[in-house]
């Protein structure tokens, strides 16, 4: 009996993200930041807009969270979604170990969509 694989999906601006986890359905749910690794400080966080170099910082330190997660199994595909120039930024940060597992990369932005909307623009990627 073949277990479908893990499927993880991580959307992204420059200031915010949030991680999800698909199940067989395609039914995503926010896996808490607690468990997507601990080391991450929202809370700390400034609320005024970030320069593009806090940005940058910002998404290549998320790719070496997602690297560490995915070499720690926590999923085995990931699909990423993030705005242009976070897409970038994260293209540029992601691992070669990272980037064996990304099943695919959408380029927009969805940091702030709702779940259900989620679900329904990612469908064809869980």
């Amino acid at each position: 009996m073949s277990t479908k694989p893990k499927t993880w999906v991580a959307t992204f601006d420059g200031a915010s993200a949030r991680m999800f986890a698909a199940d067989e359905q395609g039914r995503l749910s926010e896996v808490p930041q607690e468990a997507a690794e601990g080391s991450h400080k929202d809370a700390d966080e400034p609320t005024t807009e970030p320069n593009h170099e806090n940005k940058d910082a910002f998404v290549a330190d998320l790719a070496a969270r997602l690297a560490k997660l995915a070499q720690r199994h926590k999923f085995d595909r990931l699909v990423v979604a993030a705005e242009p120039h976070a897409m970038g930024a994260f293209r540029k940060a992601a691992s070669k170990p990272l980037q064996q597992v990304i099943a695919a990369e959408v380029v927009k932005d969805y940091a702030n969509t709702p779940v259900k909307q989620l679900e329904s623009h990612l469908a064809e990627h869980l």
